[in-house]
Formats: structure tokens, C-alpha cells, sequence
């Protein structure tokens, strides 16, 4: 006679079932640059957390010449002071130029003493000088409320010190030149750059 219970016994549990089937597609995405995994490490004195990774799956030619898209990410929280000029390493390219063509950097102030929640924004630079020339929205040190801030934020690609090769990569924030308030904020950065195909990248921390 057919036993059920030999038959149940024989069918394995869905969840190992699953896990077997789909180590061969994880590893394929994997090969593929379709798993998208980012380890955001701090240099030994001075850089923030921050990865550059080639995106496997995006490149584009223009006038005969093919680029190869590489991706900076970066993260790093704030506070106690009007002024920030924070190191995200060196990156060395080793033919050509490199040239950002995409920046979604967001900028995160705690605004629960205000009107509630948190408040993101890109980073807009305003003059320095004015009140109201800028947009970005950070949180005030004195009342843990989000003030405009009107200082220059945004950044820095700086080739300009040991070579075109050698780009150096800072975020700069600061309040109104005039009012100096000392402020807090979190910021996520993620760019995109080019270089010419086959070019070596490497991104040095210090």
C-alpha cells in the first residue's frame, strides 16, 4: 500500500528548497554587477566613510570614445561647528580625466523640535553674505530647529594638487558667513563619474 507519510517525508522543506535553487542565480547577478553591495570604510586619519565601485552594467560612447561609469558613496554625520571640510579620499585615474556626471547627494537635518520628522535636501550653495541666497536646510545647534543655510555646500573636485590624475574629493559646508551658526546634519553622497574605458581606478584613503 502507498504511504502518505513516506511521500511527505520525501519532499524537502521550501526554504532549503529555495535556498538550493537559488544560490546559481545569486552567483550569476553576482558575476553580472546586478547585487548592488556597498562597504563604506573610514580612511586610518581623515576620510569619511565612503566607496568607489565601478557599476558593471553602464558605459556610453561619445565622438568615438567609449567611458566606463564608476560610482563614489560616502556618509558622515555632523555637528558643533559653522564650518566643514571633510575628506573623502583620492581618486587616481590612470588615463585621462574623470568627469562627474551625476550628483544625488542628500542632505538629512532632524527637525522633531520643529515642525516634526526630518528634513532632506540636495546641497545648494548660497553666497555667503545673504540671508536667503541658499536652500539647504540644516538643523540649528541652538534651537534643534532646521534654518536655512547659506553658505557654500557642495563637492569638491580638486585635480589641482599633484595632477590632472590625482582628484582630490571634499564636501564643504558652512553656514552664512555673516551669522555663523553652528549646525548639525547627516549627508548621504552619491556620484556618478566617467572615465575613458579600460582606464584604471583607485581610490586612495587617508
Amino acid at each position: 500500500m502507498f504511504r502518505f507519510n513516506k511521500l511527505k517525508n520525501s519532499i524537502p522543506n521550501p526554504r532549503i528548497l529555495y535556498n538550493y535553487l537559488n544560490q546559481p542565480v545569486k552567483r550569476l547577478r553576482e558575476a553580472l554587477g546586478l547585487v548592488d553591495s556597498n562597504v563604506l570604510t573610514p580612511g586610518l586619519t581623515s576620510t569619511i566613510p565612503s566607496q568607489v565601485k565601478k557599476i558593471e552594467d553602464k558605459s556610453f560612447s561619445i565622438g568615438g570614445q567609449t567611458y566606463d561609469t564608476y560610482s563614489l558613496k560616502a556618509w558622515t554625520v555632523v555637528g558643533g561647528d559653522f564650518a566643514y571640510v571633510l575628506d573623502m579620499g583620492l581618486i587616481n585615474v590612470s588615463e585621462g580625466l574623470m568627469l562627474i556626471t551625476k550628483n544625488s547627494t542628500n542632505l538629512s537635518a532632524d527637525d522633531t523640535a520643529g515642525t516634526g520628522g526630518w528634513v532632506n535636501n540636495p546641497l545648494t550653495s548660497g553666497d555667503g553674505i545673504n540671508a536667503g541666497s541658499g536652500s539647504t536646510l540644516v538643523e540649528d545647534d541652538g534651537t534643534s530647529e532646521v534654518i536655512l543655510c547659506n553658505g557654500p555646500m557642495y563637492i569638491n573636485q580638486d585635480n589641482g594638487i599633484s595632477g590632472t590624475d590625482d582628484n582630490y574629493m571634499y564636501l564643504i559646508l558652512a553656514a552664512l558667513a555673516a551669522l555663523p551658526v553652528t549646525f548639525d546634519a547627516e549627508i548621504y553622497v552619491d556620484i556618478e563619474f566617467v572615465v575613458e574605458a579600460g582606464a584604471k581606478v583607485e581610490h586612495i584613503k587617508f
